[in-house]
Parts: C-alpha cells; sequence; structure tokens
C-alpha cells in the first residue's frame, strides 16, 4: 500500500509502519493509480530481484523469499486497470477518465474495458491468481480489501445467468474472503469512524483536522498511516504472527 507516491514519503504507506513494528524493511511495489492487476507483475518482478514499474534505489537490490517475507496486499479501486493498445502500455487507466491513461483509447476499446462484467471478471482473476500464488509459495501475507465500497459489488452477478466458468471463479473468491489471510478492513472507512468530524473532504484541497489524522482524500496522511497499521496488529493479531 503505496501511501502518496511521492519519493521521500514513505511514511504515508501503512506497510511502512507495520514494517518498522515487525522489524521488517518496507519494500514498495505498488503504483499510484495502479490497479489489481498489478499485484502479481510487481509482487513477481520484487521476487526475481528485477525492476518494476515504480522500482526505487531501496528495491533494486533487494531479494525476498517465503522465509523472510511478509505481504501485505492492499486492494485498490476494481475500475482501475492496465491497459495494451497497438504496442502501447498504460498501467493507469480508469474507465472514462483519459487523464489516467498514457495514451487515448478508442472509444469502443474504452467501452469494452469499461463495463462492469469485464471490470470484476478481471478484478476476481487476479486476487485469485495472487492469492494463490503466495499460498502455493508458503508466503505469509494477509489482503486488506482496499475501497470496501466497491467490492461488494463482485456479487452482483448472483442472479444473472452466467457461465459456469465465471460461477466457480466467484465461489472461489467467496473462499479467499473467507480465509485466515483475508482483512475486510479499508483505511478510508476507518478513519472516517474513528474521527470526531467525520466529513468527507473529496476536494484535496480541503483539510479537516489534522490532529484527527483526517485529510479524507482518499490517502493516509503520516499519522494516519500509523494509526491505522496499529490498529491492524492489535486488532488481527494472530494475522501477523511471523
Amino acid at each position: 500500500m503505496r501511501g502518496f507516491p511521492d519519493r521521500g514519503k514513505e511514511k504515508r504507506a501503512v506497510g511502512y509502519h507495520i514494517g518498522n513494528k515487525l522489524n521488517l524493511t518496507h519494500l514498495n511495489g505498488a503504483i499510484s493509480s495502479g490497479g489489481n492487476d498489478l499485484l502479481f507483475d510487481n509482487f513477481l518482478s520484487i521476487e526475481q530481484n528485477r525492476e518494476t514499474l515504480t522500482t526505487f534505489e531501496d528495491i533494486k537490490h533487494e531479494t525476498i523469499s517465503p522465509d523472510d517475507t511478509f505481504v501485505i496486499i492492499g486492494l485498490t479501486e476494481p475500475a482501475r486497470r492496465c491497459v495494451w493498445w497497438e504496442g502501447k502500455y498504460s498501467p493507469t487507466f480508469r474507465p472514462y477518465a483519459e487523464e489516467f491513461c498514457d495514451f487515448k483509447l478508442p472509444t469502443e476499446v474504452n467501452y469494452y474495458f469499461s463495463q462492469e462484467e469485464i471490470i470484476y471478471y478481471n478484478n476476481i482473476k487476479n486476487i485469485i491468481l495472487i492469492y494463490n500464488y503466495l499460498k502455493a509459495k508458503n508466503y505469509k501475507f494477509v489482503i486488506l480489501e482496499g475501497l470496501k465500497n466497491d467490492f461488494h459489488l463482485m456479487d452482483k452477478f448472483v442472479s444473472v445467468e452466467t457461465p459456469t466458468m465465471f460461477n466457480l471463479l466467484r465461489l472461489e473468491l467467496k473462499n479467499i474472503k473467507e480465509s485466515k489471510e483475508w482483512i475486510g478492513e479499508c483505511y478510508r472507512e476507518w478513519i472516517v469512524s474513528n474521527s470526531k468530524n467525520p466529513m468527507y473532504a473529496d476536494d484535496e484541497k480541503t483539510i479537516l483536522d489534522y490532529s484527527e489524522f483526517i485529510r479524507l482524500d482518499k490517502h493516509p496522511t503520516e499519522e494516519g498511516a500509523e494509526a491505522f497499521a496499529d490498529y491492524l496488529l492489535k486488532t488481527y493479531t494472530d494475522k501477523f504472527k511471523i
């Protein structure tokens, strides 16, 4: 979970504080505005000591293995994803938001990637892939549900006639969400529920109350990231045993 992308602002990442409290080095494999399909791609690159899309010097020379690594997966907004088109690649596509994509997609291609069925089908497979890879390699890990308010929509196709394969994927996701590695928490909901001033500031220029860790522009402050890390470690002690 990256927090803010700027170099030198690592303390705005929840994983940074969890690493400190567990006496582990924090390696950041996330990318600002990137989607869930980068989880496996970047993790594989870090595991094999290759460069990722967001490689900093502190990652390039680090090696990891199941014996010395604890992985925190922070799921993000399902609509974010990587796209390839005519030899061009963008890791930050969002439906109908051209400013996030590195190039302009044809309208019909944008529409295809923007369909809810494609969005959730893609996300379910991404979660199953990273979960089973980490399990197969015997990594210790947890998955934070991230933007929780979006993920309940993955069950929306229950009442729709869908292929058997998709039903089985959805069942596999259900099993993962019931696993010991799943944590159904997200920072945004936590910080609002624990604030004395629980207004949502969608405008990044609106600053509410830093003493309550809040600048509710969807990202943690340093204080908020550390407080959320403390909460996770205390509330889910059994999941963070190494």
